[in-house]
């Protein structure tokens, strides 16, 4: 399987993929193909899972554990910097891969 961006060109940069086990739209299990398929071909991937979300991250403990995540994400891959995270995770229910 080749993986494809929505461009139809090969996925080969890190990829962060925060997903909602309740999303209508994208199915968690769609998200843990493309994870699975990445970790397989040795690409790196961040998968961030909120059992309690759906399309969308509503509760705001989730969206501050989501951008601080991302905040750190893009600090590695571009060799920025990035804030300490703090409590950006407190009340937070999530699963990260």
């Amino acid at each position: 399987m080749t993986l494809k961006s929505i461009f139809n060109k090969p996925v080969d940069r890190p990829l962060l993929i925060g997903q909602g086990a309740n999303d209508p739209r994208v199915k968690q299990a769609e998200s843990e193909q493309i994870v699975n398929a990445m970790q397989d071909k040795h690409l790196p991937v961040t998968y961030v899972l909120y059992p309690d979300e759906g399309h969308g991250l509503a509760r705001p403990e989730n969206r501050l554990s989501f951008f601080a995540i991302a905040e750190a994400f893009l600090a590695k891959c571009l060799g920025g910097r990035c804030e300490p995270i703090g409590d950006d995770f407190k009340g937070s229910d999530y699963r990260y891969r």
